[in-house]
């Protein structure tokens, strides 16, 4: 099983909720534009939290820009501060915190 199926799994235990989380993350890649369909489905899934309208909305911004729905998926720390502000050290700390918490994500 791979790992977007896995998550799915998780998140919908009940088929008929699971059914419709998919048919949702499907619009996503149809679009010969549309890159990285796994990742941005992940990134969807991670952000929505298991809320199916989340997810529909979540599929539309990734329709329009996949960057935002991959940035706050993967890089939340960094997204809710000020980044740019921060000297160098402070992040390469978010940077490798975000990481190791996407990575932890991923493996649950």
């Amino acid at each position: 099983m791979d790992i977007l199926q896995t998550k799915l799994l998780k998140l919908f235990p009940d088929p008929e909720k699971r059914g419709a989380a998919e048919g949702a993350l499907r619009r996503y890649g149809m679009e010969s534009y549309e890159n990285e369909p796994v990742r941005v489905r992940l990134a969807v899934l991670k952000i929505s939290g298991g809320d199916l309208d989340r997810i529909r909305r979540n599929i539309a911004t990734a329709k329009q820009d996949c960057r935002d729905i991959l940035a706050y998926a993967e890089y939340p720390r960094q997204m809710g501060q000020d980044s740019w502000k921060s000297s160098p050290a402070q992040n390469r700390a978010l940077v490798a915190a975000d990481r190791r918490g996407y990575e932890e994500w991923l493996r649950e």
